[in-house]
């Protein structure tokens, strides 16, 4: 048996550098030149990316060691590194808040402006609906009570939330694997990963960062169970695995997160691990026959009237998401939508650099690397039907949670190679890559949160010159950024002078009454212009 393993191990090492070196070419030579002309034409990176990144992760599974890394590094929680990552978290998104808002962010703070705290309690049992998550409804009512309609309020409540859950991430990871290097290589990457705008500059996401923010607590007590043997920290746990599923469904997947994390410990403290990953997995049970009772089924998005998305299951559709395209998005999270400046291109020849001197150098426990890898693959499972996502990374913050197995892979891969500069010009690389990512894919956010604001003061002015006009066909996206579809008459009000009732939008093929005028937004001209088909 271990004969054939190292045959087959043999025979794949060749192919798989093969196919990891192709692919790298074709995203290094998308990356400097656009698309190009082969014996087809070539539009978008992001299968080179998923093949580049996949092939790469199964090369470095073949050369993983069996033997086992023994670590004497104490895990205890250290102030310096945890504050340093998350400074590095706050200053990276500075830039983000000073922009306006965008799209549902308009409908939340104007709805937390208007609603008792009678209301928002009612979101613990709503009368049917899509979505149960009153943890996020409540913190949208606090908010504003201080933000008011203050964007840059709304914005840094956002920026704090992220950045105490890359320092939760930090201590995690370093508790999980008692070793710094890897501890602060994956906070760092989970703070900066270019991916973070839509989660963390669009204040509509604030369901994902509150549930990670849980997530990681119930996790953080399910590890000091294991170490500690103390029952008590079963209350924490519970109490935080609860309000983590009350606030997104993403965070259905801790009872398999906290499953993962047996991986990385030695008997009893892996026993004790699995009973309280049993222990989420009852509680949420529970939770789950609660949810469908008040909502009448399991929620979420819909494809159809009654028919819940997530339960739309099919086979090669999953297999797509989460061994493929999820890869090219961890990998290579990049905005391909806009131009690429001189700084992204050199950025994407220093990672890919940087990939191939992991797979020269690094020597990893394939225990651990295992564990990294199952850690993405749990934490998407819940939003599996939601990832095949495209080279503009609209709908990129489900992958939140699944960003913190990528964080940790980086920072075994690095750990794993020799001390000294080849270890230290490799995290560089790997770092330099996401922050360069991150701000390319924030000025996207930032001009499109600007464009939308503008789009919503021209639509008060032209209310106010003509209250008969009425609106149609309002772009749900700009450059993978949610644009103008919803929230708009909230927009137009917290931008002009006119109400939000006012603000009438028109529903698909929904005529126009006599002698209204319809407008639509001219992406080309940047401005409202008379639709071509009125009625």
């Amino acid at each position: 048996m271990i004969r054939r393993f190292w045959l087959l191990r043999g025979a794949l090492i060749v192919p798989l550098t093969i196919l990891f070196g192709t692919a790298a070419a074709f995203l290094l030579t998308f990356t400097l030149h656009g698309s190009f002309q082969l014996y087809w034409s070539v539009h978008s990176p992001v299968n080179a990316e998923s093949i580049a990144a996949v092939a790469f992760v199964l090369l470095i599974l073949m050369r993983a060691s069996a033997a086992r890394t023994e670590r004497h590094v104490s895990a205890r929680f250290e102030f310096m590194p945890a504050g340093a990552i998350t400074l590095c978290a706050v200053l990276a998104f500075l830039p983000t808040v000073a922009a306006p808002l965008l799209h549902d962010s308009y409908t939340h703070v104007y709805e937390a402006l208007h609603e008792s705290w009678a209301q928002v309690l009612e979101t613990f049992a709503p009368r049917g609906g899509a979505f149960l998550r009153p943890i996020g409804y409540i913190s949208y009512y606090m908010d504003g009570k201080w933000a008011g309609a203050d964007p840059f309020r709304w914005h840094l409540g956002n920026v704090v939330l992220h950045a105490i859950n890359s320092c939760l991430a930090y201590w995690l990871l370093r508790r999980l694997t008692k070793d710094r290097w890897i501890a602060v290589m994956a906070g760092l990457v989970f703070a900066l990963h270019g991916s973070r705008p839509e989660a963390v500059a669009w204040v509509a996401a604030r369901y994902d960062l509150l549930a990670a923010l849980f997530v990681l607590a119930a996790l953080l007590a399910v590890d000091a169970y294991a170490e500690t043997n103390r029952r008590s920290w079963y209350v924490p746990m519970i109490l935080s695995a609860i309000a983590a599923v009350l606030s997104k469904e993403s965070a259905y997947a801790l009872p398999l997160l906290a499953a993962v994390m047996a991986i990385f410990k030695e008997d009893p403290a892996r026993r004790r691990t699995l009973y309280a990953a049993a222990a989420i997995g009852a509680t949420y049970v529970l939770a789950l026959l609660y949810r469908l009772r008040v909502l009448g089924d399991v929620g979420g998005y819909r494809v159809a009237p009654g028919q819940a998305e997530v339960l739309r299951f099919n086979a090669l559709h999953s297999a797509k998401a989460l061994f493929f395209r999820e890869w090219a998005l961890l990998f290579f999270p990049l905005n391909w939508s806009a131009e690429i400046g001189i700084w992204v291109k050199f950025a994407v020849v220093l990672v890919l650099l940087a990939l191939t001197a992991l797979l020269a150098w690094s020597r990893i426990e394939r225990r651990l690397l295992a564990g990294a890898i199952l850690w993405v693959l749990a934490a998407s499972l819940p939003v599996q039907h939601l990832l095949l996502l495209g080279p503009d990374l609209a709908g990129a913050r489900v992958l939140y949670l699944p960003v913190l197995g990528l964080a940790l892979l980086f920072g075994l891969m690095v750990a794993g190679v020799p001390a000294g500069v080849k270890r230290w010009s490799v995290a560089a690389a790997l770092i330099l890559f996401q922050l360069v990512a991150l701000l390319h894919n924030e000025a996207i956010w930032r001009e499109t949160a600007f464009a939308s604001q503008r789009a919503c003061r021209a639509a008060g002015e032209e209310i106010a010159r003509d209250p008969q006009v009425v609106f149609r066909g309002l772009p749900v996206t700009r450059n993978g950024v949610f644009f103008l579809a919803n929230g708009f008459p909230y927009c137009v009000e917290m931008n002009s002078h006119v109400k939000a009732d006012q603000a009438r939008v028109l529903a698909g093929n929904q005529p126009a009454a006599k002698g209204q005028r319809v407008l639509e937004w001219s992406e080309q001209g940047q401005e409202w212009q008379p639709a071509l088909h009125p009625q």
